[in-house]
């Protein structure tokens, strides 16, 4: 049987302003902390044996995420891919869709990042073996572009837009899932 880990709402080196404004608070403490859970997230996926880890945004705490907390995610997915463990990870509404998945392209076929439209509801075939698990991963989709998407032009409209092409969009997988 296949085993997994799910991840959410990581935001990388947040620099959880206003903390210090509270005396006593373990500023240091709570600003590492996300660093601390990667690490773990990392020894209870080589320790468990997991197949893969599913990652859902906000990866980072800001569209333009520092240095460091870039790198603490590519170490993070390398050393996941280096123990022979699928990641799998969306894009959330702080993070900036074109720099995640910029260099997809490039990536090792076992690492899959989703953000923004382009491939949304494609269907993520990962073998394993107990047999294959289809993901469609569906990242934040900012209403704006789901209603250019959609052609909607109306606010109200363009508001409900991101669910509607999301549904759209996973009805239209859900067949193809169905025809293999």
């Amino acid at each position: 049987m296949f085993r997994f880990i799910h991840a959410a709402d990581p935001h990388l080196d947040s620099p959880l302003k206003g903390l210090e404004l509270h005396e006593g608070a373990p500023v240091d403490v709570l600003r590492g902390a996300t660093r601390r859970a990667f690490e773990n997230l990392v020894q209870l996926a080589i320790v468990e044996q997991v197949h893969f880890v599913v990652i859902a945004g906000d990866l980072y705490d800001r569209a333009v995420p520092p240095t460091e907390a870039i790198e603490l995610f590519e170490g993070t997915v390398r050393r996941l891919v280096n123990a022979g463990v699928h990641v799998a990870a969306i894009t959330g509404n702080h993070d900036s869709d074109v720099r995640v998945t910029v260099y997809n392209a490039l990536l090792d076929p076992s690492v899959h990042l989703q953000g923004g439209y382009e491939n949304i509801g494609d269907v993520v075939t990962l073998d394993f073996p107990d047999g294959p698990l289809d993901l469609v991963l569906l990242p934040f989709l900012e209403p704006r572009m789901a209603a250019r998407e959609r052609g909607a032009n109306h606010l109200l409209v363009a508001l409900e837009e991101p669910r509607l092409l999301a549904a759209e969009r996973v009805r239209e997988a859900a067949e193809q899932l169905r025809v293999r």
